[in-house]
């Protein structure tokens, strides 16, 4: 396949975050380019646990029901130590569409990204390796070698670096690579097992010797990770047999490990890349940060990267400067969360693998009152899952991702969850109606009303428009607002979706295209909604066009979209 001469956006690496990134540049129309080193797909097991928020993710973008039928929904992990129970990981604590992880081996993964990739007419470049890039404050220039070892060049507007922990594009970059290395090492051994434990969910077993995690991937199979001693082994000595006998030596007797289908071992390491952009090239994924594999945080937090990445770059596809809030938000927001899952990755691999009698003893007599609390499992459920991750520092609400709940679309009567629905190809207003009449509700359709006649989705592209969501009690007025507002009216049965924000007053949410909350408040006046709106969604202030018929009906009166 031919290589443009130049394009919007180049990615290099084509794991499953980079494949991730081309999809959502695909739906959102920005032209780019993907190149991998390999020369075919992988057949390796390596990461293999998807969790809700990177799932959430891949229904927005139309392929999470392709990742579950190769997958297996596991509801949780405990950890043991003996046989005490020192903390139980229940997953379905989490408000969720997927309130489990989905186990999927990663060769799984990257099949459904690229055949999605494929069946939306867009190819990538296999063999190629980049050698070199020339950054200037106007676009990159890449050279690369193909599998013939043939010289390959072009430029583009936008880098993307997701090339794992190796990273060519960071090292050309001369970007800090901050951490240091575990003083052991992660054997992994991917088979089956015999073993008449629980083997729906996921253990930890801990012991003086070393722990073991149990975890069932699909078609019968297990993954086993020990922690072992820096080049305690060779990758030829790993076996069935040295499988077993490490079994036996941490006292798990009654597990025999059997017909292996991979094994591999890694050293342990966290490091992050002291900034994620750098001009015209962003780093994504292992490319900017490595965690310790416990927890199954590294393949999701990349994933995430590369999800809110996507439609920064889309907003800003005509946008001519190397730098941009968007861009820059991108490097902060993740910046922030990759240091807490490294942090949260840490401390849960030094509390599995101390090796201090003392800290050992602490931690299996507190860890299971601590875990009982309902607070600390919902905690703990909320981290594991993605879903608690915020943004920002402050409490408030923005920043954080889509309350979940069940709205029922008020013309068809279909019942649809927020995720789902909201801001899936630009930024949304949402508007939020929990009373039956208050002034602040004609406030609310006049705001709307503004946005549908100025025909404000149709002009800005990074805006898809607004929604109205109401509850049993407001039911009955809403139905009653103009018909050009009923399209997108929903009603909040339950409740919970509108008292997670307000119990009084209507409120609106401003809704990014990644599903988090960019900003937030009480409908008081529509012009300070509408001005809150162009702010955040990059929108332009223009006139309304002349009043319509069903806008006098609805006694909405002319005006700017935002007042002085």
């Amino acid at each position: 396949m031919d290589i443009p001469k130049h394009t919007h956006v180049c990615i290099i690496g084509a794991g499953p975050v980079g494949l991730t990134l081309a999809n959502e540049l695909q739906r959102y129309n920005v032209p780019f380019e993907i190149f991998e080193r390999r020369t075919e797909r992988t057949i390796d097991s390596k990461a293999f646990a998807i969790h809700a928020r990177s799932l959430e993710a891949f229904r927005r973008m139309s392929v999470a029901d392709a990742l579950m039928a190769r997958g297996i929904a596991v509801p949780g992990m405990s950890a043991n130590a003996g046989k005490r129970q020192i903390i139980g990981g229940d997953l379905s604590l989490i408000a969720s569409e997927f309130p489990y992880v989905l186990s999927i081996p990663q060769a799984d993964t990257e099949a459904v990204l690229l055949d999605h990739l494929l069946d939306q007419h867009k190819d990538l470049h296999w063999g190629h390796t980049l050698q070199d890039v020339e950054h200037t404050a106007d676009l990159v220039k890449l050279t690369l070698t193909d599998s013939q070892g043939e010289l390959k060049s072009l430029s583009c507007r936008w880098l993307v670096g997701c090339d794992g922990a190796h990273s060519r594009v960071r090292r050309l970059l001369n970007v800090d690579w901050q951490g240091d290395d575990y003083d052991f090492e992660f054997l992994v051994a991917d088979g089956c097992i015999d073993w008449d434990g629980n083997n729906t969910k996921g253990h930890t077993f801990l012991d003086p010797q070393g722990y073991v995690m149990l975890f069932p991937l699909p078609n019968g199979r297990h993954r086993l990770v020990m922690n072992i001693g820096v080049d305690e082994y060779t990758q030829e000595q790993l076996s069935e047999t040295l499988i077993n006998d490490l079994l036996q030596q941490r006292k798990l007797n009654n597990i025999r490990f059997h017909s292996p289908f991979w094994l591999s071992k890694s050293r342990g390491r966290r490091r992050l890349a002291s900034q994620f952009k750098d001009g015209r090239i962003l780093l994504a994924g292992d490319a900017a940060h490595v965690h310790s594999p416990l927890g199954g945080q590294g393949l999701n937090t990349g994933i995430q990267d590369a999800y809110q990445l996507a439609w920064r770059l889309a907003v800003l596809k005509n946008h001519e400067s190397a730098e941009h809030s968007l861009l820059n938000d991108y490097s902060t927001e993740r910046h922030k969360v990759a240091q807490e899952v490294l942090e949260n990755t840490d401390k849960l691999t030094r509390l599995f693998t101390t090796r201090s009698p003392l800290k050992r003893a602490a931690r299996n007599w507190l860890m299971p009152t601590i875990s009982k609390r309902q607070s600390f499992a919902r905690n703990l459920a909320a981290t594991a899952s993605g879903i608690g991750i915020t943004l920002n520092n402050s409490r408030s609400i923005i920043g954080t991702r889509l309350a979940y709940g069940e709205l029922q679309q008020i013309q068809t009567d279909k019942i649809l969850i927020p995720n789902n629905v909201f801001a899936l190809n630009g930024f949304e207003l949402v508007l939020l109606i929990p009373e039956d009449f208050s002034a602040e509700n004609y406030e609310a359709k006049l705001c709307a009303s503004n946005i549908h006649f100025n025909k404000l989705a149709a002009k800005n592209s990074n805006f898809s428009g607004v929604s109205i969501v109401c509850s049993k009690a407001a039911l009955s007025s809403v139905s009653q607002w103009p018909e050009y507002l009923r399209e997108r009216q929903f009603c909040d049965v339950e409740g919970g979706f509108i008292s997670h924000y307000t119990n009084a007053n209507p409120y609106y949410l401003i809704v990014r295209p990644d599903g988090y909350i960019a900003a937030a408040g009480s409908v008081v006046k529509s012009a300070d909604v509408l001005q809150e709106l162009c702010h955040h969604c990059y929108l332009t202030p223009t006139k309304l066009n002349p009043l319509e018929p069903a806008t006098q009906a609805a006694n909405i009166p002319a005006q700017s979209l935002v007042e002085a």
